[in-house]
């Protein structure tokens, strides 16, 4: 176990995937020069990976009444006085946290668009502090919900750009994360329509790498269109763990959900030096705009398909003169060195 000065708050992970908010929180245990004690699922791939960064007390839990009871004891028996959550799906406990020890600091994390909801939050205790992942949700926090505001970190130093061309001439683009309703699906499917209704129209390559949700009716029907031969040019790739085979194999990333809390694939996606297409709007279009890529964030009005179909065809155009300007705003606005800065300075 590390020898690093031990810190006094406690670190609660909501889920034990390892999608966005557990590889943000990943990123921070690897990177900060405390030692934290962290409590994540018992079940799922999060508590392993912790473990074997053999850096932190990495403990395990299943149940959210006997965790929040052992949470209540370290904080007032033990040497601890902040309880940091880094998502909001226990809202519920650290709020009885907040009540029952005034003078305990309890920080939640809020990353979803659900979680910003007041019949969710109710009201707050005066020792409860919320944090935002974009302007997008700070601003829909408020004024009821004042927050602190901090990017989710990339290390892009890890990763490599890409300059990928498909040997058959299409523009593969790449749509990266679960086939469901909350990821933009109803826009996927007019954008196809749109797209397979253009006569003679057959030079981009849609590629799907997530999971289908299917206990969702629209995700499995949808699912079930497009699969068949009459698309050839849709391909569903399932879950793929390893981001390089993704990243090696595309174009562009294409989101189209207009109320992304942030969209972390997009800051995946330009640190590899990848055009990230999305809607202007929600914080999706805060990281286009931040990074100085306006021009790839599509106005979400009439006509849209046809604008998002028109910057794909475009892509070819892409310099490198862009691509090293938006890896450098990168490294300026979603450093982790900048991250575990604000981040800990709430603790």
């Amino acid at each position: 176990m590390s020898s690093l000065n031990k810190s006094n708050t406690i670190i609660v992970s909501p889920s034990g995937q390892f999608y966005g908010s557990e590889q943000v929180l990943f990123n921070h245990l690897e990177h900060t020069a405390k030692r934290y004690l962290a409590f994540v699922p018992t079940k799922g791939k999060f508590s392993q990976k912790l473990k074997k960064q053999n850096k932190h007390k990495v403990s395990g839990f299943s149940n959210l009444r006997v965790l929040y009871l052992r949470l209540l004891y370290k904080l007032v028996f033990q040497n601890y006085n902040t309880l940091y959550v880094n998502e909001g799906g226990h809202i519920k406990f650290a709020k009885i946290i907040a009540m029952f020890l005034p003078y305990v600091k309890v920080i939640v994390h809020i990353r979803l668009l659900e979680d910003t909801e007041s019949n969710r939050l109710g009201k707050l205790p005066k020792n409860l502090k919320l944090i935002s992942i974009s302007n997008y949700i700070r601003d829909v926090l408020l004024p009821e919900y004042p927050s602190v505001m901090i990017y989710d970190p990339l290390d892009a130093s890890k990763v490599s750009t890409h300059n990928n061309q498909s040997q058959s001439g299409d523009i593969r683009v790449g749509i990266i994360g679960r086939v469901s309703l909350t990821k933009g699906l109803k826009n996927y499917d007019q954008l196809f329509k749109y797209y397979f209704g253009l006569n003679g129209v057959k030079y981009i390559h849609f590629i799907f790498f997530g999971d289908i949700l299917q206990k969702e009716e629209e995700a499995s029907l949808f699912f079930d269109n497009y699969k068949g031969k009459e698309f050839p040019q849709i391909e569903f790739k399932g879950f793929i763990e390893d981001q390089e085979k993704i990243f090696s194999s595309i174009d562009a990333v294409l989101h189209l959900n207009e109320k992304e809390p942030l969209g972390r694939i997009g800051l995946e996606s330009w640190a590899r030096g990848i055009p990230f297409v999305c809607f202007n709007a929600g914080g999706c279009a805060e990281i286009n705009k931040t990074l100085e890529m306006e021009r790839f964030s599509v106005a979400f009005d009439t006509d849209w398909e046809e604008a998002v179909i028109e910057l794909i065809s475009s892509l070819k155009n892409f310099s490198s003169s862009e691509q090293e300007n938006a890896r450098l705003n990168l490294q300026s606005y979603f450093s982790i060195e900048r991250y575990l800065k604000q981040l800990e300075k709430q603790f």
